[in-house]
């Protein structure tokens, strides 16, 4: 029903559920009805405490192995947490560019170390790593800079 933390907002129509806590963990349901007839949809909502969610990966390195290769680098968590996490993503991105030009690498659990390939020379970019487990995402680690190595080309005669 509708009340403080749940509104029914553009003409009935959209259902927005503010503050959320687990008390809010439920099957909504929605009926649509016309003249046409009658539809109907419903989704389940789960709540995830932050405790829930992995720890942010510690100890992000990244450096330059060649011209479009950057190495990246992090601590090997304790098995306490690696036992929950299925994967990382690797988020990478020109600096200076915006978020939405990022690329994201898919990295395995048991991966610590992963060489980000076809990048462009002379380039800095800026790298951050999160961690997954079937609940969601960790916090983001500490972002990173690296430049890949210079085309090794002189520009002089």
């Amino acid at each position: 029903m509708p009340g403080q933390n749940v509104k029914l907002t553009n003409n009935k129509s959209t259902l927005a559920l503010t503050r959320i806590s687990s008390d809010d963990e439920a099957i909504y349901q929605c009926i649509a009805e016309n003249s046409a007839g009658t539809n109907q949809a419903s989704a389940r909502l789960a709540v995830v405490q932050a405790k829930d969610l992995p720890a942010a990966p510690q100890g992000l390195i990244a450096s330059a192995v060649s011209t479009n290769t950057l190495q990246i680098t992090w601590s090997n968590p304790p098995t306490s947490i690696t036992d929950n996490i299925i994967g990382y993503i690797l988020h990478i991105r020109k600096l200076g560019e915006p978020d939405h030009m990022e690329l994201q690498e898919a990295i395995s659990k048991d991966t610590f170390q992963h060489d980000s390939t076809n990048l462009e020379p002379s380039t800095t970019y800026s790298v951050y790593l999160k961690a997954y487990s079937l609940l969601g995402a960790s916090q983001q680690s500490n972002s990173v800079v690296a430049t890949t190595l210079g085309s090794g080309k002189n520009k002089e005669p």
